[in-house]
């Protein structure tokens, strides 16, 4: 990719490229696609895999937030470039899994790309960044114990993917809303352990 890709059919159209031809994909080779300066792809594509079909198998959804993590904890360390271990990067999946991923970025690429716009980049740069990096981190430490309770992982995981889009979009009224649903989302998720714990 020849930007940082600022729109979700950004990304769709990136994840294309990286899927085509291939049988697996490594998050290496997303990180070739999307640069190794570009946080925000992989914190919206990430979370993405966890709610695809693949976020079934248990403890995928824990390993996916522990790579999240490290990639917001680098963030917290306003670290220029993603580091990720060898072990990390060589780590691969179904090409199909990453396919179905762009093929739902594109469905809804046309619906949201168009209200999406680079507003309030405070909230989206410098040191919010770090805040940004922290409050992610606190959403990955909650995916662990929800993987006991059906579907209650995506939660933080779709606050995940929205703070990933809003550092795309540069957008920071994008922050704001993403902030709210990850709020939002520590809520739910702490009753469902809380009623899953009560009976």
């Amino acid at each position: 990719m020849a930007e940082d890709p600022h729109s979700i059919e950004d990304v769709a159209e990136g994840l294309e490229d990286v899927v085509e031809g291939a049988d697996e994909v490594s998050i290496g080779d997303v990180l070739d696609e999307f640069g190794y300066r570009s946080f925000g792809p992989l914190l919206f594509f990430l979370p993405l895999l966890e709610l695809s079909p693949l976020g079934g198998i248990p403890a995928v959804p824990t390993v996916i937030a522990a790579i999240i993590a490290l990639i917001a904890l680098q963030m917290v360390f306003a670290r220029e470039h993603i580091w990720l271990p060898e072990f990390i990067e060589k780590r691969s999946i179904k090409a199909s899994h990453v396919k179905w991923a762009g093929e739902k970025l594109k469905n809804v690429a046309r619906h949201i790309d168009g209200v999406l716009h680079e507003r309030l980049r405070s909230l989206s740069k410098g040191v919010m960044l770090r805040v940004i990096g922290c409050v992610i981190i606190a959403l990955c430490a909650m995916v662990p114990p929800l993987e006991i309770v059906p579907f209650a992982s995506s939660l933080p995981m779709l606050g995940i993917a929205a703070l990933g889009l809003a550092i795309i979009a540069h957008d920071g009224l994008l922050v704001l809303l993403a902030g709210c649903l990850s709020s939002g989302s520590v809520y739910l998720a702490a009753t469902s352990l809380g009623s899953g714990g009560s009976g």
